[in-house]
């Protein structure tokens, strides 16, 4: 079968799975359907009185549909799903443009972001403690906040942790933090709020080179290029890092197996835009990140992760006298680490655990969205992604052999549809509602466990739900300036 073919059955397959958990908010759905419908169907006499601003906001996106990350002063687009002035969503919206990232002394994404209120990040910074993080927004519970890269989810399909190191801070064109439930537009991921990275769109000619250095073998290196060719435009982004660190422990407390912790990691990005004409255009992007430490003894080593990710996608206008947003994702990823036991003395070690975690996950999302009638917008849309991970485990016995191994692993899908208006029935008054439904399924797990005797094998049942989120949002401007 060809890896079309496959795919096309993997995503009609989910597809179908996801209609079929739909059933409680039926109902709802039917309703908003012919409410939309309703409204693409509206005379033109209806349409024209749609305020200028939307009008001017959906042509300004379809003028630069071929440079989408790029974004106007004051517009914003994580609210919505769709740009618009920063001072018209019902939500919380807060914003660091590309001069404040470039004067921030930051040297690294998280780093940048706790300077963002409502951002939680309980860990030192990724410089130091490694490249996984857990982020929340107003003390969500851990994995409950969504974080995207022009628009492709950075949550960890295994540990839902964040790379940070895979947006590098001299790439960013802008960040976006939503406040508060994000669930009724982006899923399950974001019950707790949304932070949106955007890179820096391509332009002619554009050129960045970086280089610092420091004591303990410290060095950090960028490059970002950037041109159009006729209607192609490419770029290409690259990091590179590497540094000793300290020994863990007190210089009372150290043997001969102690040594300085190190890490040397690497980032590549590569990019191409083209244009079709008539705001309408396709994209595709391929990237890979790879992370190595040693944390401070011989057999500690390897401890690294590579990731090898893709993006594809497509901006069509005219579509239903709307605009269609496709985008497909993918990426695989190992991790190997390993853990060791260390006599009273410090004088040896010998190994007690090692880690081998393959994973990846596969995805894609469909938007539509025009004004129409007396709603400023009107949208629709539904993504979903397919993931996959399995731990093994090798444990050392005390002769330093490997005495036993644990494999354990499944596979999840998610995905959702939603719909949503946006009604601003006089100047002062803005009124949006959205309404998703997410299905969930886990299924292939299992756990086989040979450290002791004969395996012991658990096959997990399968696990299947669905959930429905609506969202009402009321903005009336008391005062131009409240």
């Amino acid at each position: 079968m060809s890896a079309g073919r496959a795919a096309a059955r993997l995503f009609g397959g989910a597809a179908a799975w996801l209609l079929g958990r739909m059933r409680l908010a039926r109902r709802f759905i039917v309703a908003v359907v012919a409410l939309v419908a309703g409204a693409v169907a509206a005379p033109a006499a209806a349409r024209a009185q749609v305020p200028d601003t939307a009008r001017d906001t959906l042509a300004a996106d379809s003028a630069r549909a071929h440079h989408a990350p790029l974004l106007l002063p004051g517009l914003v687009v994580t609210a919505n799903r769709v740009s618009e002035s920063a001072d018209r969503p019902a939500a919380t919206v807060h914003v660091l443009s590309r001069e404040q990232i470039e004067t921030s002394p930051a040297r690294t994404t998280d780093d940048l972001l706790r300077e963002m209120p409502g951002i939680e990040l309980p860990r030192t910074s990724s410089t130091v403690s490694g490249p996984e993080e857990i982020v929340s927004i107003r003390g969500a519970d851990e994995g409950r906040t969504l974080v995207l890269l022009d628009g492709v989810p950075l949550n960890d399909p295994w540990g839902e942790w964040i790379q940070w190191n895979r947006a590098p801070r001299f790439q960013l064109d802008r960040v976006e933090v939503l406040e508060g439930g994000g669930s009724s537009l982006y899923g399950n991921y974001a019950m707790g709020g949304v932070i949106s990275l955007f890179s820096a769109p391509i332009a002619e000619q554009g050129y960045h080179l970086l280089a610092s250095g420091g004591s303990r073998s410290a060095f950090d290196g960028s490059l970002y290029g950037t041109d159009v060719f006729g209607r192609l435009g490419v770029s290409v982004a690259g990091d590179y890092g590497r540094g000793g660190g300290y020994t863990v422990l007190a210089p009372d407390e150290r043997g001969p197996i102690d040594q300085p912790s190190a890490v040397e990691r690497g980032n590549v990005n590569a990019r191409a835009e083209y244009t079709l004409g008539g705001g309408s255009s396709v994209f595709a992007s391929a990237g890979y990140f790879g992370d190595d430490r040693s944390l401070g003894t011989p057999l500690t080593e390897p401890n690294q992760r590579h990731i090898w990710s893709g993006v594809a996608g497509a901006t069509v206008n005219n579509v239903l006298g709307g605009r269609v947003e496709l985008r497909g994702f993918g990426q695989s990823q190992h991790y190997d680490s390993r853990a060791s036991r260390v006599n009273a003395e410090r004088t040896s070690e010998s190994p007690l655990v090692a880690q081998f975690i393959p994973s990846h996950d596969l995805g894609g999302s469909v938007r539509w969205s025009r004004p129409a009638g007396v709603f400023e917008l009107v949208a629709a849309g539904a993504d979903f992604r397919h993931m996959v991970g399995r731990l093994d485990e090798q444990v050392y016995g005390s002769g330093a052999t490997v005495s036993g191994t644990r494999t354990s692993g499944g596979t999840q899908e998610v995905g959702g549809v939603y719909v949503q208006g946006v009604l601003a029935p006089v100047e002062r008054l803005r009124i949006e509602a959205s309404a998703r439904i997410d299905a969930w399924r886990s299924h292939d797990g299992s756990r086989v466990d040979a450290t002791s005797g004969s395996p012991v094998v658990i096959n997990y049942p399968d696990k299947s739900n669905s959930a429905f989120a609506p969202r009402l949002g009321v903005r009336y401007q008391v005062l131009p300036t409240l």
